[in-house]
């Protein structure tokens, strides 16, 4: 009885082990993304794609631009609310559905914000904001609250991918 007992135990662990390892893998996966893009390296994020095309590069070469992207998306926290498995016929998981909550700085509002305090020249004539002006702005915006579903998906090699459209929308909901 005890050697059933034990037989039992070590299968229901080793079930319980494996579905924890196949959704900590699909969210490890959203993870090192948004890791990835939040430091602007779109190479790296693009090797968790489905295809390996992500985009959403800022102008480098614009200290403003380079510092309005870091103070936004690097603002992007989330968390894992929940995940569904998806499987196939044979009852193997072909994708994951990870559910997550977000926080973030909206780069939509900062700009709205940098210009209220803008003339219609300095409009007109391309406005330059300086990175105290985008210090300035942000103490007056919250950040912005939303939820987003990522499909990751089981590549042919046994790799956890995000799907591309997945992708996009997530740098969409990081960036805007």
């Amino acid at each position: 009885m005890k050697k059933l007992k034990l037989i039992v135990t070590s299968l229901l662990m080793g079930i319980l082990l494996f579905a924890l390892a196949s959704c900590g893998g699909a969210s490890g996966v959203v993870g090192s993304f948004i890791g990835a893009v939040k430091s602007g390296d779109y190479e790296k994020a693009a090797t968790y794609v489905v295809g390996g095309d992500v985009d959403g590069k800022y102008d480098e070469d614009n200290e403003v631009e380079a510092y309005i992207y870091k103070k936004t998306v690097g603002s992007f926290s989330y968390k894992v609310e929940g995940t569904t498995e998806n499987t196939n016929d044979e009852g193997e998981v072909t994708s994951v559905e990870v559910r997550i909550s977000y926080t973030k700085y909206s780069q939509v509002a900062l700009r709205a914000e940098l210009l209220k305090n803008t003339s219609l020249g300095d409009i007109l004539g391309g406005a330059n904001y300086t990175k105290e002006d985008v210090d300035t702005a942000l103490k007056a915006l919250e950040k912005a609250s939303n939820t987003a579903t990522v499909i990751v998906q089981k590549t042919e090699e046994g790799d956890w991918k995000i799907s591309t459209l997945s992708a996009a929308a997530l740098v969409v909901a990081m960036v805007a």
